[in-house]
């Protein structure tokens, strides 16, 4: 009877991820954890936790017990059937301004661990941290704040600080535990996401590949040149290249661009307040479970008024203050995706005037973790060749990492996938 874990802040669609699982996985049973507290508590999950502050300690520390019960007991129930659990559940909490560990969380993992020394098995198979841009995770919580409103007000910073929190505790409880632990930003297609839910549960195990390439650069020169990133030839030149490993079916492919937050004016460097198709890097909307992917994203509207107040979008400090939390969350994913994926490649990283900063910061990171780093730069691109600079560039110098094969530049796609 495995058990995967399902998590993600607020503004991910969990019931329809969780939908699409089911359908594909016929023995698969949803146990949705805010569901079940919020019928012991007769409440809204967004008011769960301010119980526990404001009005009755007791009753909220009662629903956590009877929900932990109820969910070890099902689990336990299932078991007999040789069913395969989701657990789904949020780990942090907004209210009152505080970010809150769901505690109905803590206590369910540890039970689920006591059964494991009872039935001397692992159980958890694995657990998953879903993650969308934050202007469409705030797009979806908009939508419902116009029926049923919130009780916070929740603008883009609070949520980037938010989900910083959430992603730092997920670390906390399922990575640092030695669960299996995995990020998967949901703009990855439907087979992406089945396909790692399948080698999760070990059903069919993938290669998994961290896909590295620029992205600053080749978005400074659509903006210069007035045209949308997906023209860029750079640009349709690596999605070919992502499609064509897409097509052998021992690959599963994460790519770090499908967050992609960090979308500023070239000339000064302000992060745009409209998120526009022109200027994202392309995904398929279509070939994803969402597919609610609306753009362009305007922050800055009366519309909002009903989440947060737009005008902050107006003031420098707190675009300066986004920023830096989307500068750290990048980190943040990267080092989990790199962490999960077997290697890296990356896609022409000296193409564009130079050696990418980005994939300079994401070899070192997988050098750091003893992962197999390779440079995909085809035969005949003589504008991409290495230079000398470039073989020292970096945080530390890349120059020992080519000359003990930690760092390798393959010429071809059959030299490519002899590696991979």
């Amino acid at each position: 009877m495995p058990v995967v874990i399902f998590t993600g802040t607020t503004g991910i669609d969990m019931r329809r991820i969780c939908e699409t699982v089911r359908q594909e996985f016929g023995d698969a049973e949803i146990i949705d954890i805010q569901r079940k507290i919020e019928y012991c508590l007769d409440v809204r999950h967004y008011k769960i936790y301010g119980y526990a502050f404001y009005k009755s300690p007791y009753r909220i520390r009662e629903a956590c017990r009877e929900t932990v019960k109820d969910v070890i007991s099902e689990i336990e129930g299932l078991e007999k059937d040789g069913k395969t659990v989701i657990l789904t559940g949020h780990i942090t909490y907004l209210q009152e301004g505080l970010f809150i560990v769901s505690p109905v969380i803590i206590e369910i993992l540890k039970e689920i661990m006591r059964l494991e020394e009872k039935v001397n098995k692992k159980i958890i198979k694995g657990a998953i941290f879903f993650v969308d841009d934050y202007y469409h995770a705030l797009l979806r919580m908009l939508k419902k704040a116009e029926t049923e409103p919130f009780d916070e007000e929740i603008d883009p910073l609070t949520y980037l600080q938010w989900r910083g929190v959430d992603l730092a505790n997920f670390i906390t409880l399922f990575f640092l535990r030695g669960i299996d632990s995995y990020l998967a930003p949901i703009k990855h297609s439907k087979e992406t996401i089945i396909g790692l839910i399948e080698h999760i549960l070990g059903r069919r195990r993938r290669k998994c590949i961290y896909l590295a390439h620029h992205i600053r650069v080749a978005r400074k020169m659509a903006i210069e040149s007035h045209k949308n990133l997906s023209e860029v030839d750079y640009v349709k030149e690596y999605e070919q290249f992502k499609e064509d490993l897409s097509r052998e079916s021992s690959l599963l492919l994460f790519e770090p661009a499908t967050i992609d937050e960090l979308i500023y004016d070239p000339r000064t460097e302000d992060l745009r307040t409209e998120i526009r198709e022109a200027e994202r890097w392309p995904f398929k909307a279509h070939a994803t479970i969402h597919n609610d992917f609306i753009l362009p994203v305007d922050l800055t509207t009366t519309r909002w008024e009903s989440l947060y107040d737009p005008r902050l979008l107006n003031e420098s400090w707190y675009l300066s203050l986004m920023k830096e939390h989307i500068n750290k969350q990048i980190d943040m994913r990267d080092s989990l995706l790199i962490e999960q994926s077997r290697c890296l490649v990356a896609y022409r990283p000296t193409a564009l005037g130079g050696l990418s900063s980005g994939v300079a910061r994401e070899t070192n990171m997988a050098i750091d973790k003893g992962k197999p780093v390779l440079w995909y730069i085809p035969e005949g691109c003589g504008a991409d060749e290495i230079t000398e600079a470039e073989k020292t560039a970096g945080v530390r110098p890349f120059e020992r990492a080519f000359k003990r094969g930690r760092v390798v530049v393959v010429r071809n796609k059959e030299e490519l996938l002899s590696r991979l």
